[in-house]
């Protein structure tokens, strides 16, 4: 039931995030990829979503942020050049928008403390774990492709939906 719970909240967070039905199953295809990653780390289903949600809800806040500041999502570009100048100029200009990330931050990384403390289920073969990383790999990548691939990014960059897209 607990399971049942959880992927539940994993799909509401990735609609939330995605606004739309045109790349849902690259967004699912990543969050089962993050969960099969966090799976090696904490060997139970329930914490190994629990915490790829939690992770798709951070990209999307900060997604959502710089969306509202500069009109273009983040992108894996963004990474390198944050504190190049973004994040101080973010400072500088923004205060407030920086005191609310702060404050999601802090939830959000309460959230994963809380999850890894108290929501262990039980554990997961190593072979599972591998069979299901194999198998989130290689759907992951199949979305990739039936999703229009790189191009696909760039239709969508300055839109207000598909804000968790591994770009």
């Amino acid at each position: 039931m607990t399971l049942i719970l959880i992927i539940v909240t994993a799909i509401a967070v990735i609609w939330l995030a995605e606004r739309s039905v045109e790349h849902l199953e690259l967004a699912i295809a990543a969050l089962c990829f993050i969960a099969a990653v966090l799976l090696f780390v904490v060997t139970d289903f329930e914490r190994a979503f629990l915490l790829s949600s939690i992770l798709v809800a951070a990209i999307f806040g900060a997604s959502n942020v710089k969306y509202n500041h500069s009109g273009l999502k983040l992108t894996v570009t963004d990474l390198p050049l944050a504190f190049a100048g973004t994040v101080p100029f973010f400072i500088v200009q923004y205060p407030l928008a920086i005191i609310a990330v702060l404050a999601g931050g802090v939830v959000l990384v309460l959230a994963a403390v809380a999850a890894l403390l108290y929501a262990p289920g039980p554990p997961v073969s190593l072979e599972t774990q591998a069979l299901l990383f194999s198998a989130a790999f290689i759907g992951l990548f199949a979305a990739y492709r039936t999703g229009g691939g790189a191009v696909s990014f760039q239709r969508t960059a300055a839109q207000r939906r598909c804000f968790f897209r591994p770009s």
